[in-house]
């Protein structure tokens, strides 16, 4: 792969030129398509992942066989957190959201950097871990909450790289989700997932195309003022 990817993603791009062809030689890029699987709970886990492009959903199974979302990873983040915990398999299920690209660096390439200059690893994990656990933190808070504030949540963490504006301005969300995918993220059924979106768009919180998602509240939003 080329050094200029891994420059997209801050923690490798504090790296100097030296160090960052090192670790470009040894990494390889993944390409994924909407809802291809990354790794499944389980598996080797000989590498670490970081989301180049896309997100990556992270769920686990309950006993009855439903799929819980535990993590929603966006562009910058880690979506294998194992190998740096020091376990030897995955911990969890993963799967594309969109078109995902992904650096897979194996284990042995990015302990070799730490070894030749400890400084550099402990920022980059510190920063991608960071990075992680705030999405983690963020979507656990609503974890007991009803479909409607999931909705709210995952919507959130799909939010276009950049986007800005006032309290008031729909945050444009970065890929459209069919109901049935956004029913499998937050836990619940396609018809509940259908209603709950009519009852946030009414209240002024999603903005909905033909049924689709185009934008969402920030958090701390009361409401969406009118379209523009």
């Amino acid at each position: 792969m080329q050094a200029l990817d891994l420059t997209r993603v801050a923690a490798f791009a504090a790296l100097p030129p030296r160090d960052l062809t090192v670790v470009a030689r040894a990494a390889r890029i993944g390409q994924y398509p909407h809802g291809a699987c990354l790794f499944r709970a389980g598996d080797p886990c000989p590498d670490a992942i970081v989301v180049l492009e896309g997100f990556v959903r992270r769920f686990r199974l309950s006993p009855d066989g439903l799929t819980i979302t535990t993590g929603i990873v966006r562009p910058g983040g880690l979506a294998s957190l194992a190998p740096l915990r020091g376990a030897t398999a995955c911990d969890r299920h993963a799967e594309a959201l969109g078109r995902v690209r992904t650096i897979e660096l194996p284990l042995p390439a990015l302990f070799a950097l730490g070894q030749r200059a400890p400084h550099l690893l402990a920022p980059l994990a510190r920063d991608l871990i960071a990075h992680l656990d705030r999405a983690y933190a963020e979507l656990a808070a609503g974890a007991g909450a009803g479909v409607a504030a999931r909705l709210l949540a995952v919507l959130r963490h799909l939010i276009s790289a950049g986007a800005d504006g006032g309290a008031d301005t729909a945050r444009p969300v970065a890929i459209r989700l069919s109901h049935a995918d956004l029913a499998r993220l937050t836990g619940a059924d396609r018809a509940t997932v259908t209603r709950c979106l009519r009852t946030l768009a009414a209240r002024g919180l999603v903005r909905l195309e033909r049924g689709h998602v185009v934008g969402v509240a920030p958090a701390g939003a009361e409401r969406l003022g009118p379209p523009p």
